[in-house]
């Protein structure tokens, strides 16, 4: 590794990857990072947030309008946080140059 902070990183130190050098760390930190389950959460705080909002803009419709409107905001946003995340994934990759592709890292499972 280059020069490193002995302080913990997000509660992470070097010693805690013994066996990996430092490419290694920046692909698994970016699998870590955009993982699909991070992605899901992402997704499901944002909709947490926008939720009091559908509501109230829809309290005027009926209950199957309500649920149908919630549902297309919520596809609607699960697409863009999906989209976001993967930019964001390709960026660290480009930055870093390392191929962290959640495709590889599932496949290897």
């Amino acid at each position: 590794m280059h020069k490193t902070d002995p302080n913990a990183f997000h509660g992470l130190y070097i010693k805690d990857y013994p066996d990996k050098n430092e490419k290694q760390v920046n692909k698994l930190a970016i699998a870590n990072v955009t993982s699909n389950e991070v992605t899901h959460e992402i997704a499901r705080e944002v909709n947490g947030e926008v939720d009091p909002i559908i509501n109230q803009k829809t309290g005027n419709l009926n209950k199957i309008a309500q649920r149908a409107t919630k549902e297309a905001i919520h596809l609607a946003i699960e697409k863009a946080v999906g989209r976001a995340v993967n930019a964001v994934q390709a960026q660290l990759e480009r930055q870093f140059g390392v191929d962290s592709s959640k495709d590889k890292t599932t496949s290897k499972k």
